[in-house]
């Protein structure tokens, strides 16, 4: 007996409604096999498709990060260097009135004791070996006026300057002593080419420090000098 024949007479004696129900059984397995297959590949390429669309939204987020960061870097250094540049104009420009002012108040300071020392530079004419003074009083009042713009001028500064101020203001009064100890209207020669050779290198001087661009900060005491220099400037202060 082949196996066909022996397939055929084994289900050939069985009822026919347990036949439909093995054929029931069957179709149920083999829809739910196939059903369950079909649900985990959707599964599995759900999980796929989300795995790459995240992976795809991180690479959007850290290049959007990256970007951010180089604008945030890039304004950054453009910050820093608009404001050195800012800080530098306004530190040129600072400078610039610094020394302008420095040389408007040393101008100040210089002509207010040129004018006296001129004054007494004119009464010290010589005439021959001797000086003869014969306006005691301008004399008096220029050398007056010099001892009292010195002040300024010592302020203002610098040495090369003050230095030659003072020699002239000392000579000055070295010659009113004279007259008064000999109750004359002349003195010696001498005392006038001290005094005008001091009132050249004053001149000078001054000429090369109204010119200086490097001028020194000021110090608080110049500052508070300078407030009063200006109160006195002030034509309703006087």
């Amino acid at each position: 007996m082949t196996p066909d024949e022996w397939i055929a007479w084994e289900f050939d004696g069985m009822d026919d409604a347990v036949v439909a129900l093995l054929g029931a059984v069957v179709g149920a397995v083999g829809s739910g096999c196939a059903a369950y297959l079909t649900a985990r590949m959707a599964r599995r390429q759900s999980q796929e498709q989300l795995a790459a669309q995240r992976a795809q939204f991180e690479r959007q987020v850290a290049e959007q990060c990256r970007q951010f960061e180089a604008q945030v870097a890039e304004n950054k250094r453009q910050f820093e260097a608009q404001t050195a540049e800012q800080y530098r104009q306004f530190e040129a420009q600072s400078r610039a009135d610094h020394v302008r002012s420095r040389r408007d108040y040393r101008a100040d300071a210089y002509k207010a004791f040129l004018r006296h020392a001129s004054a007494v530079k004119g009464v010290l004419a010589i005439n021959g070996s001797v000086i003869v003074v014969t306006d005691a009083s301008s004399l008096v009042e220029g050398t007056r006026g010099m001892e009292a713009a010195l002040g300024d001028v010592q302020v203002e500064g610098p040495r090369t300057v003050s230095d030659p101020a003072e020699r002239m203001l000392d000579i000055a009064k070295e010659t009113m002593r004279r007259l008064e100890e000999w109750s004359g209207t002349y003195v010696e020669a001498g005392l006038s080419s001290r005094f005008r050779a001091a009132f050249d290198s004053f001149t000078d001087a001054s000429s090369r420090a109204l010119n200086d661009e490097s001028l020194p900060d000021m110090k608080p005491s110049e500052a508070q000098h300078r407030w009063g220099h200006m109160a006195r400037m002030d034509p309703k202060a006087r």
